[in-house]
């Protein structure tokens, strides 16, 4: 019965940052270098408000969660929406290329800036929280969820169901069951490099190529 003051409050926090982001671009101004200045802003969760039975971020793979804003101002860049699915990892080899280098093969993001970008890429989700164990995939508009607490996995068709309310894994047994191949290799994947110290030395990470 309270979220709605819940909400508020969220949205008056998020007001006082955009007080201060303005200080800061006010003060980059005055010295003159705004015209060099390569401006970048994301958030590290969303934040639930009861949607699918919850509040906070240190949970589900939800959208309410995992769905944040990133907005990039470079000098020279035109404005523009840009609505292909991106992550945290695609920061750093984005910044090279506004700055005119190479990425580094560490790199397991991509530039978001690709002339011709992927159409059909696979971005992988994780939360490891008391409240929740998860491990996704999301691709052609579908997310793939893995609950390893409950051993079960859940399929959404993100365009027809944006608000991930429907389980439609029985409807669709064959797409379910190449994102769960697909997903159990990257996972997979991740594990077996971080967990030896020793081909951290003689390997870059692993990418799981589309």
């Amino acid at each position: 019965e309270h979220r709605q003051t819940v909400m508020n409050v969220y949205a008056d926090s998020l007001a006082y940052v955009d007080s201060q982001l303005a200080r800061l671009f006010e003060h980059i101004k005055r010295r003159g270098l705004w015209d060099n200045t390569i401006v970048i802003l994301s958030a590290d969760t969303g934040q639930a408000f009861y949607e699918h039975g919850f509040a906070g971020h240190a949970n589900m793979l939800f959208n309410e969660v995992m769905h944040v804003p990133l907005i990039i101002r470079a000098p020279g860049a035109a404005p523009r929406v840009d609505t292909r699915v991106a992550q945290h990892i695609d920061v750093p080899p984005s910044i090279l290329h506004l700055l005119c280098l190479p990425p580094h093969p560490a790199f397991q993001g991509m530039n978001l800036f690709e002339k011709n970008p992927p159409k059909d890429r696979s971005v992988y989700l994780v939360v490891q929280a008391p409240l929740a164990r998860q491990y996704a995939i999301v691709r052609s508009g579908y997310k793939l969820v893995y609950d390893a607490q409950g051993d079960r996995r859940f399929l959404f068709d993100l365009k027809r169901d944006p608000g991930e309310r429907n389980d439609v894994a029985d409807s669709h047994p064959e797409l379910a069951r190449r994102l769960a191949v697909r997903l159990d290799t990257w996972r997979k994947l991740q594990i077996e490099y971080y967990r030896d110290l020793n081909r951290h030395g003689r390997f870059y990470p692993p990418v799981l190529k589309d």
